[in-house]
């Protein structure tokens, strides 16, 4: 009787670690998946929100965010879209050219954050961190003034 009972609880112990127990891992991915889920859904469901600005608005809330508002005819904004385009960073990018965008969409982009420092002097930088505005600057002059900047703010290594 005993070999029986310890041979079933063994069995179950085993079953249970195969089947039903997660690593920290798993579980942190799970809840970190079901957190972007929310932002989604509140994003989504936010008629405030133009449609064109509520991607933008989910990464800002759930990731690292690298925003660059921009006009087509800047020199500066032409090569800064060119370094964008080789180098592939590990964070969200956004590259938004204002010339087109009705003012209900470049105010989402321009209010969302407080920028004590925006005149409208483009391009303008804009980095968030998990919808936490870590810095901004004004006076990016070329892709590798850019590049110094994300990685002095830590938003991305070499």
């Amino acid at each position: 009787m005993k070999v029986k009972k310890k041979l079933l609880i063994t069995s179950l112990c085993a079953l249970l670690l195969l089947t039903g127990c997660q690593t920290q891992e798993e579980i942190m991915i799970q809840k970190e998946k079901e957190r972007v889920e929310e932002i989604t859904k509140e994003v989504e469901e936010n008629t405030e929100i133009p449609e064109e600005a509520k991607q933008w608005m989910i990464d800002n809330r759930s990731t690292k965010v690298l925003t660059i508002l921009c006009v087509k005819t800047s020199k500066r904004c032409e090569e800064i879209k060119k370094g964008l385009d080789e180098a592939k960073f590990d964070i969200k990018e956004y590259y938004i050219e204002l010339d087109d965008l009705n003012d209900t969409v470049k105010n989402v982009y321009k209010t969302t954050y407080e920028l004590k420092d925006y005149t409208g002097y483009l391009p303008y930088v804009i980095l968030v961190d998990n919808n936490k505005l870590v810095n901004t600057k004004k006076d990016i002059k070329n892709f590798e003034d850019l590049k110094n900047f994300l990685m002095e703010n830590k938003m991305v290594s070499e």
